[in-house]
């Protein structure tokens, strides 16, 4: 009777002792709390490592963005002349002067309130025979997403010439102006951006397909492109994608001399989950530059004015 009573009391006490430890509670839910990444109360004591040159962080905003009269001043640079330009339609702007700095371009279409499809080539020559850049463009929105960008223009004559590949129910309206080369540079459209965009520190992105992606926050309501070489051609992809793999903007770009005639723009980034992709078309012995600038605070009635 007492072995029977010894052994009861060691199946009641050794069970601890002999059987696996519980697994420790874990959660897979993410920080969706909307703290900021690596604060205190996350889970996560790490810093953030922001993808691709590190220009946005979830929780973590953009400054404040610049005066109002630099923004004022931007949507003047682009308040020129609008020319329709046809589906399946060539139009040409030639600029004789030699006194040119830059040319500046704003593209968008017509139709709903956020746009038809914008889909066109554009080309920037100098002289007969000589086209040293030119892009193929295309926005799922022309309204939502326009297309804006300067280009550099170091030498005498030279014309721009956009081609609507758009079928003939979707024209695109189309604003190409000049710049003085005498403009101080804070009048310019290089210094009134400045002043509205943070730029990211200058990324390398090596030849032969070279892939480098921007995470951007759902504050991030446009950013400032930037590309160039070191004097060798320049051949970049640039994509905007929302949600899983929807590509909103795509840029096909060639230039002849990256650091002559660099590649500017900017795109319109409404809504969350965007993210931008940069990739490097030439070969292995032609790297690029890559920076990217984040601006805060366009009213939505700016985008479908």
């Amino acid at each position: 009777m007492k072995i029977c009573t010894a052994f009861a009391l060691l199946s009641l006490t050794g069970v601890s002792a002999f059987a696996p430890n519980a697994p420790a509670a874990s959660s897979t839910a993410l920080f969706s709390s909307g703290a900021p990444v690596g604060a205190v109360g996350t889970g996560n004591s790490q810093p953030a490592v922001e993808a691709g040159g590190a220009i946005a962080v979830k929780g973590v905003y953009p400054p404040a963005p610049a005066a109002e009269g630099s923004i004022g001043a931007f949507v003047d640079k682009y308040d020129m002349p609008v020319t329709i330009v046809q589906g399946g339609a060539l139009r040409t702007w030639s600029f004789p002067t030699m006194t040119m700095g830059r040319v500046n371009i704003a593209l968008t279409t017509q139709g709903p309130k956020e746009g038809n499809p914008l889909n066109c080539d554009l080309a920037f020559n100098e002289g007969p025979d000589n086209t040293p850049q030119r892009m193929r463009i295309y926005s799922g929105k022309g309204r939502l997403r326009p297309y804006k960008m300067w280009i550099e223009t170091p030498r005498d004559t030279s014309a721009v010439f956009i081609r609507n590949l758009a079928p003939l129910e979707f024209p695109l309206e189309a604003k190409v102006g000049t710049e003085p080369a005498e403009l101080p540079p804070a009048q310019g459209v290089h210094g009134i951006t400045d002043d509205m965009f943070e730029m990211s520190k200058p990324n390398v992105i090596q030849g032969a397909g070279a892939l480098r992606t921007y995470a951007l926050d759902h504050s991030v309501t446009s950013v400032k492109v930037v590309l160039k070489t070191d004097g060798r051609p320049l051949n970049a992809m640039v994509e905007l994608t929302q949600g899983p793999n929807a590509i909103k903007y795509t840029i096909e770009i060639y230039t002849e001399d990256g650091m002559l005639r660099p590649f500017n723009a900017i795109l319109e980034t409404p809504g969350p989950g965007n993210e931008l992709r940069i990739v490097n078309t030439a070969s292995m012995e032609f790297p690029l530059l890559a920076q990217v600038g984040r601006s805060g605070q366009w009213t939505e009635d700016y985008y479908h004015q």
